[in-house]
């Protein structure tokens, strides 16, 4: 395989901001599916923390590859909620 073949590592999907939050959170909705094109900064799935919803962006263009924290699923601050596999420029 040549190295420009080469898949990118995926990008993990990840709470901004990780120290501003605590205790346990919940993801109330994935706002796309798997396979799903993304480009950064679009809304990727909404967290609630107690007494707030946001919503969590794309780190980076590409495809969403995995979703680790399912609808209703348990996190804290540091969890990985989900992968994507970045574009590769042609």
């Amino acid at each position: 395989m040549s190295p420009s073949a080469a898949k990118p590592p995926l990008i993990p999907i990840t709470l901004p901001q990780p120290d501003r939050f605590t205790g346990q959170m919940k993801v109330t909705n994935w706002l796309i599916d798997i396979g799903d094109e993304v480009i950064a900064g679009d809304r990727l799935l909404e967290v609630l923390s107690p007494g707030i919803l946001f919503i969590v962006d794309a780190p980076v263009d590409g495809r969403l590859k995995e979703i680790v924290v399912p609808v209703d699923g348990s996190l804290t601050a540091t969890t990985t909620l989900g992968w994507i596999e970045p574009a590769v420029d042609s």
